[in-house]
């Protein structure tokens, strides 16, 4: 079982008692729905962490990407599964690209649903254009057709929440532009843009 030691690490100031009552709690959650740990829902997801000292308590991570089995498996059910895992795979990695260039992450700039969905925008469009470059993915146009509907289907319609990935037809736009960018942007595709240029393309 690695809920207790997942709880100690993120809350290493927890008494034992108060780490096996959460554990309690939260087992008593999940068995409380269908297939419990296995129910897709709890990992319908997937994320990019920036490595350090993440959670504040003073322990050093490495940078990270984690997928969910739910995430992968909504995909398969979709007739998304040969590409669509890729798609997300390279989004996640796409946000690691941003937090090297320093463009993720803004003092200045509290998180907001406006600038969250232009973060997952850009690496939306990150994203396409590796899987769809030559010195990249190389996908195929049946291939790379299958990004953006990857795309539109983790779209969302939050409009008011911080966490706002942007709509459908904003992250199959935003995969296109991407995957663009590696088709036409140049009649050598093996010039690879750098990322910083890739970034300062996006943003104008």
């Amino acid at each position: 079982n690695k809920v207790i030691p997942t709880i100690k690490l993120m809350w290493p100031s927890m008494s034992q008692t108060q780490v096996n009552d959460l554990f309690e709690d939260i087992q008593g959650l999940i068995n409380g729905i269908p297939l419990t740990f296995d129910n897709p829902l709890l990992s319908l997801n997937a994320l990019a962490a920036p490595g350090g000292d993440i959670l504040g308590n003073g322990v050093i991570f490495p940078a990270a990407i984690v997928m969910g089995d739910g995430i992968i498996d909504k995909l398969l059910d979709m007739g998304l599964g040969a590409n669509g895992p890729d798609f997300v795979h390279a989004h996640e990695y796409a946000h690691q690209v941003q937090f090297d260039l320093g463009v993720y992450n803004d003092a200045n700039a509290p998180p907001s649903p406006i600038d969250t969905r232009n973060k997952e925008l850009m690496a939306d469009a990150f994203s396409a254009y590796f899987l769809s470059h030559d010195n990249g993915g190389n996908m195929s146009t049946p291939e790379i057709l299958e990004l953006h509907k990857t795309a539109f289907t983790i779209g969302d319609c939050n409009f008011e929440s911080k966490n706002h990935h942007g709509t459908p037809s904003q992250r199959s736009c935003a995969s296109m532009w991407g995957a663009m960018q590696a088709i036409n942007g140049s009649n050598e595709r093996r010039n690879v843009l750098r990322g910083r240029k890739l970034d300062d393309t996006t943003t104008t």
